[in-house]
């Protein structure tokens, strides 16, 4: 049997498709939007994560009736002949209408072909093809019925007979074939079944056998290298003459002409999805299960006698943007702002030298412009806010998606030669110390990295050999006038999560071989990945999203076994820059699902950390033309009208936190304050399902990103304290942030999401936009105390728990 061509699928947007019918019997999964199918008489309407099988043959037509997502599996015919021993054998699949079966494990099988179909990170498709067999098998057990079967009713008649023929035709196209032979074992006339046959496929009997023969055929030309008469007499023909006239009636060509035209496509056209849907790369293969009614209940029994220390790694760095970004008075009334709520200690500041700053030209040595760089930085240092200054290049940019920007400004220095920028790191350390004082700027961070967004790095050198000359010579002009200032390199892994171990091992090994070694190491972590293409015959690379739930944990991991087998401690890393999107017009960025990330992130990798930077202030820092909306999905903690996000309430619950950890979980942590008294935080995050990672980042609607998510899919703990006072009265004070709380996404629906709000609409929503608080008083049974929580999808809450005298 042929292996190589047995099955087609397809992902497609808005598919619309006129009355027609195929011998593969085909499977339709709904991954967003909603079609109508009609077969026969009759329409069916599909919506997401609706599944449906179209039987061998059968005439239907699909429409969509809203934008659509759709999954097409496609089973070659020749598979269940060699399968299935009754032809007349039917799927019953119609999770539209048939609502006794459960789908799941179907579902969950297209999810899982999708992710393999759109990523092609395999070598080869042998793991696509076993999901597709194992999807198969899971029809064939469940979700079949024959003539046996109760099932089935007499209007089935017409297509179990066409059934028979179809398979009675597939089994024998290798030799000869007779309807009058067929209609005797049917016992029926031949003018009969063929009247059948034309009426249900609309085409004759003896025109299907040859479309089936070449259709066989084909599998041969592209995929062997047999001669045409070894293929003619294989698959049915009498002779080559026979089988070159028939082909050519159907396809206007010669099959010796079409095995040269088409060979060569084979490859090229393996993924002929188009480029849009692409973009489902990096889906979640482990998206949600569908929704329960009866949420299982988690208990966890928590010793509160036992504990460790908290170190806290959230609230020491927000990244303020470029330098002369925060010389708008907006941007520093949110850095006050924060500073006195959030209370982090390091402002981060990106590409301190820049042409806006009009620092250096590039080509003369001395006399350099630091007037608005000190500007920015008598803000911070009078304010008691500490600088982290991060030389590395970038882009002035607003991101929209990984691949577009709303504006992209390139403001690096082309510096003429090494004098140039030697001289400029000398001048201006020392012109930090003449100002503010060495013990100041001893306290001070400052970092370097290699360029890692243009073509050319210039300012410090053209490639990584010399690199570790540059970061030492930087290095040794720092620690020459503060000798207690730390210098740091940005490693960038985490940018894209494509940072290969490597190199990045060999580039860590060359600067801690220096004398002047970096006094840490700088991670940027962002959920991406690179993903290899080809476009007209041509390689290309890009950044997509990753799918992976522990891609901070992986990060991690992945940085720690570098400095271990380079003996670095630990407490060198620290995670400079972190968010969900790169994207600032994501309304993700806006919602409870970040806050909640954030804590799980803090609870599960980043205890140990001393440092995770929040990306970024405010959004301020990436207003572009179209930001006229109250929000626009910024990155920022606040919007510009200083309305705080769920994450801005996420920081301040993780600040309330305990210095003693008790016990942390998938959903929680439970810290001690004092003697009986503890804070605990609990949250639900649930993750996005496939759309996410189909449409552009930069989604049009809020809606479009609140689809991303089973708003249903709720969760109930049960956390019982053991080894608190006896039989005693317990105050617990909860505050929660979800849709109907603190939620910015969902206040702003109740304006309809208009973006022309008076000024009264937005001071409304920025008192609206608070945590609900309540207080009720449960008692301890014996010296447990047993805390029912439930939560929301999205949802977290802080519980501060106190005795009650």
């Amino acid at each position: 049997m042929n292996s190589f061509n047995q099955f087609k699928v397809n992902v497609y947007r808005n598919i619309s498709e006129p009355q027609h019918l195929h011998t593969d019997v085909e499977l339709l999964y709904i991954v967003e939007g909603t079609i109508n199918v009609k077969i026969k008489d009759t329409v069916f309407t599909l919506g997401r994560d609706d599944v449906m099988v179209i039987n061998s043959s059968i005439q239907h037509s699909i429409e969509t009736v809203e934008k659509s997502i759709v999954c097409s599996i496609m089973y070659d015919y020749q598979i269940l002949v060699h399968m299935l021993k009754k032809p007349n054998s039917f799927f019953l699949c119609n999770s539209s209408v048939d609502k006794t079966k459960s789908y799941k494990e179907i579902i969950n099988s297209c999810r899982d072909i999708i992710y393999q179909e759109v990523t092609s990170f395999k070598r080869t498709d042998s793991l696509k093809y076993s999901m597709l067999y194992k999807l198969l098998d899971e029809l064939i057990e469940h979700h079949m019925v024959d003539d046996t079967n109760a099932e089935i009713s007499e209007n089935f008649d017409a297509d179990e007979k066409l059934q028979i023929i179809i398979h009675y035709v597939h089994t024998n196209y290798q030799d000869g074939i007779s309807l009058s032979d067929l209609a005797k074992q049917m016992y029926t006339s031949t003018s009969t079944l063929s009247r059948l046959f034309k009426k249900q496929t609309g085409t004759y009997f003896a025109e299907y056998v040859n479309q089936v023969r070449t259709r066989y055929a084909i599998d041969e030309l592209l995929y062997t290298e047999k001669n045409m008469t070894k293929i003619a007499m294989d698959c049915g023909f009498s002779n080559a003459s026979a089988f070159t006239k028939v082909f050519r009636d159907i396809y206007n060509m010669a099959p010796t002409e079409y095995r040269q035209k088409m060979k060569g496509q084979v490859e090229k056209n393996t993924n002929n999805i188009d480029e849009d849907v692409k973009k489902i790369i990096q889906a979640d293969y482990k998206w949600n299960e569908t929704s329960v009614d009866i949420e299982p209940k988690v208990v966890e029994e928590i010793d509160v006698k036992q504990s460790s220390d908290l170190k806290r790694s959230w609230n020491k760095l927000f990244n303020v943007g470029f330098i002369h970004d925060i010389l708008n008075a907006n941007v520093q009334y949110h850095i006050q702002y924060l500073a006195k709520e959030i209370g982090f200690k390091y402002a981060r500041i990106f590409m301190v030298f820049n042409t806006k700053t009009m620092v250096s030209d590039g080509v003369t040595v001395g006399d350099y412009n630091f007037d608005m760089i000190f500007e920015a930085l008598d803000f911070l240092v009078e304010n008691r806010i500490t600088p982290w200054l991060d030389f590395t290049n970038r882009p002035y940019a607003n991101v929209t998606n990984s691949e577009e920007t709303a504006w992209f400004e390139d403001i690096s220095i082309k510096y003429k030669d090494r004098r140039v920028w030697e001289n400029l790191y000398k001048s201006f350390f020392r012109s930090l110390v003449r100002r503010y004082g060495e013990k100041e700027v001893s306290r001070w961070r400052f970092e370097v990295g290699m360029e890692g967004v243009h073509a050319a790095y210039t300012n410090l050198t053209d490639d990584r050999k010399n690199f570790g000359e540059a970061f030492s010579r930087i290095s040794k002009e720092l620690k020459a006038v503060a000798p207690d200032a730390q210098l740091g390199y940005c490693t960038g892994a985490g940018v894209t999560g494509t940072v290969d171990v490597s190199d990045l091992e060999k580039d860590i090994a060359m600067l801690y071989a220096q004398e002047n070694k970096p006094d840490f190491l700088s991670a940027l972590f962002f959920p991406y990945m690179t993903k290899h293409y080809m476009v007209d015959s041509v390689k290309k690379t890009g950044f997509v999203r990753s799918a992976d739930r522990d891609f901070e944990g992986h990060e991690f991991e992945k940085l720690y076994g570098i400095m271990d087998k380079l003996n670095i401690p630990h407490e060198k890393l620290v995670v400079s820059e972190w968010n969900i999107t790169v994207s600032n017009q994501n309304y993700l960025n806006d919602s409870c699902f970040r806050g909640c990330v954030l804590i799980r992130n803090i609870v599960k990798h980043a205890m140990e950390a001393e440092i995770f930077g929040m990306w970024i202030a405010t959004d301020w820092q990436c207003n572009s033309y179209s930001a006229r909306r109250v929000i626009n999905g910024g990155g920022g903690l606040v919007s510009k009208e200083t309305i705080r996000k769920p994450i801005f309430y996420a920081l301040k619950m993780l600040n309330r936190l305990g210095s003693k950890v008790i016990a942390r979980g998938d959903n929680y942590i439970v810290t001690r304050v004092a003697d009986d008294e503890y804070q605990i935080i609990c949250f639900n995050t649930v993750w996005y399902n496939s759309s996410y990672f189909i449409d552009a980042e930069n989604q049009s609607t809020v809606e479009d990103a609140k689809a991303y998510f089973d708003p249903h899919d709720n969760k109930k703990l049960e956390i019982k304290l053991k080894g608190v006072s006896e039989n005693s009265g317990y105050y617990v004070k909860k505050r929660t942030v979800n849709q109907d709380n603190g939620s910015i996404i969902d206040e702003w629906a109740k304006f309809d999401n208009d973006s022309k709000l008076e000024r009264s609409d937005v001071k409304f929503l920025r008192d609206k936009c608070v945590p609900d608080l309540s207080r009720t008083l449960i008692k301890s049974k014996g010296n447990v105390l047993t805390l029912n929580i439930d939560l929301q999808a999205e949802e977290f809450c802080a519980l501060h728990i106190f005795p009650e005298f």
